[in-house]
């Protein structure tokens, strides 16, 4: 309902940054809440469109948290190397910005990092973690569109 809302008032032409953070944020709590329900396809598309909104916005901390929403997604599936990716490349736009993960956000972070070190491995789950962040480029919107595009 909240997110029907949103786009709703998106498509009446209320589109400012408040609204843009609003949307990022409703698509990825949404889309975690589709990965504990096990709607892995519905989880993904949530958070794809979650990073999209995110780029609009452009904050790194918001880009951040949207690509470790992501990961999580990816995480269930097949892809969990770019899952793993991705969790460097949210780590390096945090760390270009001074911006680590809230303690209370962390829980996530954990759980999806466990998830994938016991799928991959702890060699190749640092070694993915490692890619992710050098591919981080000097500009969040960047690395966010790398993301978009790898996972395509």
């Amino acid at each position: 309902v909240a997110l029907a809302l949103i786009r709703e008032a998106v498509a009446d032409g209320l589109d400012n940054r408040t609204v843009r953070v609003a949307v990022a944020v409703t698509l990825r709590e949404l889309g975690h809440l589709a990965e504990e329900r096990g709607d892995f396809d519905g989880a993904r598309r949530l958070q794809e469109e979650g990073l999209v909104w995110a780029r609009r916005v452009g904050e790194p901390r918001l880009l951040a948290r949207t690509l470790e929403g992501l990961a999580g997604a990816l995480s269930v599936g097949e892809q969990a190397t770019e899952a793993a990716k991705l969790l460097g490349l949210a780590e390096a736009t945090r760390g270009a910005v001074h911006a680590p993960l809230p303690e209370g956000e962390r829980k996530d972070l954990v759980r999806v990092a466990t998830r994938l070190r016991d799928r991959l491995g702890d060699e190749r789950f640092e070694a993915e973690l490692a890619r992710g962040r050098a591919e981080y480029v000097s500009r969040p919107e960047k690395a966010a569109l790398i993301a978009v595009t790898a996972n395509q």
